[in-house]
């Protein structure tokens, strides 16, 4: 008896803690490619459960690139995700019907360029000139190519693009196959070093760099689905931001977190290419100053008119449909170090 009394007690006390418990929410989110070091930081802040401190059960899945992210988003596969802004710009202008809405700058700064070995001869973009480059059809750096050679002063046509797969884009230039690629440098150069060319043996042309003024990857989703849940669109913001941080602070537990999900990922390579991330996307001197996450309005129209004028868009989206900050939580919770400036 008194066994079952004290059972009974325990449940009554329980119940209150359990009814203050909110209701977990599934919601689907999906990366535009396999889950790699820069992506180790939702890998961590879902395991820490950072997503259920907001309400969320987080349902984070891989894609094969921003195309197939787009259509998760358009056709409601996934409710949010993570792309290339400048991706997204053109998905709207090809799809107004359908058009997405960035509520979270991820890369602060585009990692996209043209990379060469030393060997190429290659050392300043003039040089790219006849050359052959490696890139996928869908390749950001290879749509983009246009406005990076408008702001070097070369003609589009300098170059030749050979069509290739990314998993045979580096090979392709490390067999001499092709003089250059382009590509992201958070995949490139990791990739590169793993082939064994020396990382101070890599040329590199970010087009940032040379004024094509780019926001990288960012988290977007359906601007209906996010006005109907402004709490859970905030909540994967901040759970994000909290992720970005503890990554920061502890990256061999974000690596062990992406090696849970994907057991066959080199921890080395990996841990290097979330800290090149780091440098050259998350934690740039404009997040430093003014918190993850949030864009510039003036840059975003900047962004829209290369975009616009590499693709030959004649009605480009309004700048202010492709970004809001409606949805951020409060300054307090984007910062982008945590204690003792870690």
């Amino acid at each position: 008896m008194r066994a079952l009394l004290a059972g009974f007690l325990a449940l009554i006390v329980s119940l209150p803690a359990a009814a203050q418990s909110p209701p977990l929410t599934r919601v689907r989110f999906s990366l535009d490619w396999a889950f790699q070091g820069s992506a180790a930081p939702w890998l961590l802040a879902e395991q820490r459960g950072f997503f259920r401190e907001e309400g969320i059960e987080l349902a984070l899945t891989s894609a094969n690139g921003s195309s197939e992210l787009f259509q998760r988003l358009a056709t409601g596969t996934a409710e949010i995700g993570t792309a290339d802004l400048a991706g997204m710009i053109m998905f709207n202008a090809r799809n107004p019907q359908a058009a997405l809405q960035a509520v979270m700058i991820a890369h602060n700064r585009s990692t996209v360029a043209i990379m060469a070995t030393a060997s190429s001869g290659i050392r300043q973009p003039a040089d790219l000139r006849g050359k052959t480059v490696a890139g996928p059809e869908s390749d950001a750096g290879r749509l983009l190519w246009p406005a990076f050679a408008r702001a070097v002063g070369l003609p589009v046509d300098a170059i030749t693009f050979t069509a290739t797969t990314a998993a045979l884009r580096e090979p392709m230039l490390v067999r001499g196959q092709a003089q250059a690629m382009s590509g992201l440098t958070t995949s490139g150069v990791l990739n590169l070093v793993g082939l064994g060319v020396p990382r101070d043996q890599i040329v590199i042309f970010r087009y940032a760099d040379y004024g094509v003024p780019l926001y990288g990857h960012s988290l977007m989703t359906r601007p209906g689905w996010a006005e109907q849940n402004p709490r859970l669109v905030t909540g994967i913001i901040r759970a994000m931001a909290r992720g970005l941080r503890a990554a920061h602070q502890d990256p061999d537990a974000a690596i062990a977190a992406l090696r849970a999900r994907e057991p066959l990922v080199e921890p080395m390579i990996e841990k290097a290419r979330m800290q090149l991330t780091y440098e050259e996307a998350y934690f740039t001197p404009d997040v430093l100053a003014n918190g993850i996450g949030r864009a510039d309005p003036a840059r975003i129209a900047a962004m829209t008119r290369a975009v616009a004028e590499a693709f030959g868009i004649a009605n480009p989206p309004a700048p202010e449909t492709l970004y809001t900050d409606r949805y951020l939580p409060p300054a307090a919770d984007l910062v982008a170090r945590g204690p003792g400036g870690s």
